[in-house]
């Protein structure tokens, strides 16, 4: 049972100009591209629109253009450790969802991780599945508490703030460890009740130097941005739930650390609720695993078979 201690500092919200720039969609490509097909027969056109609709190129949302995301931090580049987002086609009848997450693993463990990928290994390939369960850590705190506190009281353990993947390497099967980006945190407050946040890790807070931080934006020592939430929708429409971190020294803290980042990914395409409120189900629904990796400061992928569902 979470206790309810209140704290002050919690009642505190975070300032924005009225348009609040974090509102705005950052989709540095195209996740549900038009599709001239989707007519006619509606079942059918949706169903080769989710087989056949091109992937974009994922990387652009990892690394996105500056130009993106100015409103956010001025002539910064920006690297996304965290993300949900869900955007409809043009005729709103097909949807792509995307989840992502960003781990740590050691220098000396990438080369087990690409011979286990060349085996096609399928305990990656499960962990990319579960798209969130277990996948960031939680704060050792039997309360509500905000990220302000979780920044303040840098004391205070993480639950579960690693995972240990089984890899096989020439034949052999190893553990290598993936320390999570990101952990959860839930704060609750007189006007809004209980409120969920997501913020850097831990070890990823250490070394990116953050100090102070409310919920949306976390800075260092001299007051810069080096993390920021940006959010946009809402609800069963499109919407977009990013957490993004300073590109630069993100690379400045891996290089030190010996550490590389990775990302996993799943991104599905499936009919939407407005065409199964329509039509009914349409199938199949179809999930795309892949993993990135930053190797000598390049981004590189591996694709897995796709899942479909029928």
């Amino acid at each position: 049972m979470v206790e309810d201690f209140p704290n002050p500092a919690q009642l505190i919200e975070p300032k924005y100009s009225s348009h609040d720039r974090r509102k705005k969609f950052i989709l540095p490509c195209d996740l549900s591209p038009a599709a001239p097909e989707i007519s006619g027969d509606l079942q059918l056109g949706i169903s080769k629109w989710v087989q056949e609709a091109e992937i974009p190129d994922l990387s652009q949302v990892i690394f996105p253009d500056s130009k993106l995301t100015n409103h956010l931090v001025d002539n910064r580049s920006l690297a996304l450790i965290h993300s949900f987002m869900s955007i409809a086609d043009p005729t709103g009848l097909a949807r792509s969802l995307l989840w992502l997450h960003m781990f740590f693993i050691e220098d000396d463990d990438l080369p087990k991780l690409k011979a286990s990928l060349i085996q096609d290994n399928c305990f990656i390939r499960d962990l990319i599945a579960e798209t969130h369960f277990g996948l960031t850590a939680k704060v050792e705190c039997d309360c509500y508490i905000s990220p302000r506190d979780v920044i303040f009281q840098n004391w205070k353990s993480e639950i579960e703030p690693q995972i240990a993947l089984n890899v096989v390497s020439g034949g052999i099967l190893e553990s290598i460890c993936l320390c999570k980006c990101v952990c959860e945190v839930t704060a609750r407050s007189t006007e809004h009740g209980e409120r969920h946040f997501t913020l850097p890790s831990k070890i990823l807070r250490n070394g990116l130097g953050i100090v102070s931080g409310d919920g949306t934006q976390y800075f260092d020592s001299q007051d810069n941005i080096v993390a920021i939430n940006a959010e946009a929708g809402s609800g069963f429409k499109d919407s977009q739930d990013n957490l993004y971190v300073d590109h630069q020294k993100l690379l400045e803290f891996t290089n030190a650390k010996n550490k590389v980042p990775i990302w996993l990914v799943r991104f599905d395409r499936q009919q939407s609720t407005k065409a199964f409120s329509t039509i009914g189900r349409v199938n199949p629904e179809i999930s795309n695993y892949y993993l990135f990796y930053l190797d000598d400061d390049t981004l590189s992928k591996f694709s897995f078979d796709p899942e479909f569902r029928w």
